[in-house]
C-alpha cells in the first residue's frame, strides 16, 4: 500500500496492524498530511481506504486514528477523493501523544469513503537499526469519546511531577451507555537502545474516576489530579520516564472494557545518551490488550427450516479480545412470521419462502444490527397409499408424509358440511415417512371418507 492506487481496504469498525516504512515513498503531488501538525516533509507514505458504516443510527460516525513508531512520530492525513493529486482534506483534530504517538479524530459521514495516509521518515541504514522504520496503526469507531484539556503540571524536587487535568466524556452515539469509569495510569514510555521494550508491569495506577451512564448527546467534565512517579533506571533501560494515559472504560457482561484512550502528559525523563547519540522512543500507552472494542455482531441458527416449525436463533457479539457475548433478549424483526427473543414461529407457505431476520445489540453507545437470511421450506402434503379391507371389515392404509412429523388421520361418514370428522389415528411418520393406520369403524357402513393432515 505504498502507492495510493494500491491502498489497503479497512474492512470493519476496528482495524489494527503493524508494519514497516522501509521501501515506501511519496508520490508526486500527494498532500503533505498536515492534519498531523508538523513534520509535513516525511518522505514515505502508506495508504488505506475505509467506508463509514451506515447502520449505526447516527448522522456522523466518530472515528479515532492512532499511530506510533520507533524513533519517530508518524503523520496522519484523512482525505476524500479517488486521485492522489486531487484529494480534499478532511478536518481532523490532531494530537501528539507521548514521544512517538500521533492521534487524529474526525467525524465521518455514513456511506462515504475516506482515504487515510500514514507518513514516516526515510529509514537510515547507517544507524544499523531496521526497527527505525516500524510502525503500529489503529482505526476504531467509538461513540463514547474521551478527551483532556486544561492540563497543568509542577515539577517536584524528588523528580515526580504533580498534574491536574479536565477529562471530558461524551456520548456521540445512538444508545445509552452502561456505567463508565476513567482509569489514569503512569506507564514507562521511552527507552534507549535497539527496540528495548519496558517490562509489561512497568505501570502505576494513579486514580480511578467512576462515572454514571450517559445518554446519547450527553457529556460531562471531571477534574482529576495526581503525581507522576519519578523515572526509574534499570540494567536494560538507559532512558526512562513515565507517560500518563487515561482509559475510558465501560462495564460489560464479562468485565470493564476500554472503549477510548487519551494521552495526558509526560513525567520527568532520565536520559543517558549512548556513544551514537541516538534515542529510540517507544510509547507504551495507546495500544495493547486493554483496548477491547466490538468488532461485529451476527446471528447463528439454521439457514433452512420446515414450515410450521419453531426454530431458535442466537445473536453473537464479538470483541477485539476474542470475547463473545451471546444474546437473545433484544429487538428481533422478521420479514415473514413473528420472532421473539430469537424464537421464530413459522406457519404454512406455498413455496420455499425467503425470510430476513435482524437483531439489535447495544454496546458502548451504538446500536448494532445483526442480520441473516433463511429459507422456510414448503413441505409436501401427506398422501394415502395402497389400502385394503381386512377380513373383519376394517379399513387399513399406508400414509406417506414428512419423516418424523406428526400426522392425523380423520374419518367421516359423508362430505356434507354437517358431517363430523373424527380423529382415528395420530402418529409421527417413521424415518421413511410412512405409517400404517386401521379403521375398525368402517365395518358395515355404506360409505366412509378419510382425510390426512400434518400437524404444526
Amino acid at each position: 500500500n505504498d502507492l495510493f492506487t494500491n491502498r489497503t481496504q479497512i474492512p470493519s469498525l476496528f482495524y489494527e496492524t503493524s508494519g514497516s516504512f522501509v521501501g515506501a515513498s511519496r508520490e508526486t503531488g500527494e498532500p503533505a498530511h498536515t492534519n498531523s501538525l508538523d513534520f509535513a516533509s516525511w518522505p514515505q507514505t502508506l495508504w488505506w481506504t475505509w467506508t463509514a458504516p451506515s447502520d449505526l443510527g447516527v448522522s456522523t460516525v466518530p472515528v479515532k486514528l492512532t499511530a506510533d513508531g520507533i524513533g519517530f512520530t508518524p503523520n496522519i492525513g484523512v482525505y476524500r477523493g479517488i486521485v492522489a493529486t486531487n484529494l480534499t482534506n478532511v478536518t481532523a483534530s490532531a494530537k501528539s501523544g507521548g514521544l512517538s504517538t500521533r492521534l487524529a479524530s474526525f467525524l465521518a459521514v455514513p456511506g462515504n469513503d475516506y482515504q487515510i495516509a500514514l507518513g514516516g521518515p526515510q529509514h537510515d541504514p547507517k544507524v544499523g537499526s531496521p526497527q527505525f522504520g516500524q510502525f503500529h496503526f489503529r482505526l476504531n469507531v467509538r461513540a463514547l469519546v474521551l478527551s483532556s484539556s486544561n492540563i497543568d503540571t509542577t515539577n517536584n524536587g524528588d523528580y515526580t511531577k504533580s498534574f491536574g487535568a479536565n477529562l471530558q466524556v461524551t456520548n456521540l452515539g445512538s444508545a445509552d451507555s452502561a456505567p463508565l469509569r476513567v482509569q489514569v495510569t503512569a506507564r514507562l514510555s521511552s527507552v534507549l537502545g535497539a527496540g528495548t521494550i519496558p517490562p509489561t508491569n512497568a505501570q502505576v495506577l494513579l486514580l480511578t474516576a467512576n462515572l454514571p451512564p450517559l445518554s446519547p448527546g450527553q457529556g460531562l467534565v471531571r477534574r482529576i489530579g495526581g503525581i507522576v512517579p519519578a523515572p526509574t533506571d534499570d540494567a536494560n533501560t538507559n532512558q526512562t520516564g513515565y507517560g500518563v494515559y487515561a482509559d475510558l472504560q465501560e462495564q460489560g457482561a464479562a468485565d470493564w472494557a476500554t472503549v477510548d484512550q487519551d494521552f495526558l502528559l509526560l513525567g520527568i525523563l532520565s536520559i543517558s545518551i549512548g556513544s551514537g547519540g541516538g534515542v529510540i522512543r517507544l510509547d507504551a500507552g495507546l495500544s495493547g490488550q486493554a483496548f477491547n472494542p466490538l468488532t461485529n455482531v451476527s446471528i447463528f441458527g439454521p439457514l433452512a427450516v420446515n414450515e410450521g416449525t419453531v426454530p431458535a436463533y442466537l445473536g453473537r457479539a464479538r470483541y477485539a479480545s476474542g470475547f463473545q457475548q451471546d444474546f437473545t433478549n433484544t429487538i428481533w424483526t422478521s420479514t415473514r412470521f413473528s420472532i421473539t427473543n430469537g424464537v421464530l414461529k413459522t406457519g404454512s407457505v406455498t413455496s420455499n419462502t425467503p425470510v430476513a431476520l435482524t437483531a439489535k445489540y447495544s454496546s458502548s453507545g451504538f446500536i448494532y444490527t445483526a442480520a441473516t437470511n433463511i429459507v422456510v421450506l414448503n413441505l409436501p402434503p401427506p398422501q394415502f397409499g395402497p389400502f385394503s379391507i381386512t377380513p373383519t371389515g376394517a379399513f387399513q392404509s399406508i400414509l406417506s408424509g414428512v419423516a418424523l412429523r406428526q400426522h392425523v388421520v380423520e374419518a367421516a361418514n359423508g362430505l356434507a358440511p354437517t358431517n363430523v370428522w373424527i380423529p382415528l389415528s395420530t402418529n409421527a411418520a417413521a424415518s421413511n415417512g410412512l405409517f400404517l393406520f386401521l379403521d375398525p369403524g368402517a365395518s358395515n357402513r355404506p360409505s366412509r371418507f378419510y382425510r390426512a393432515r400434518e400437524l404444526p
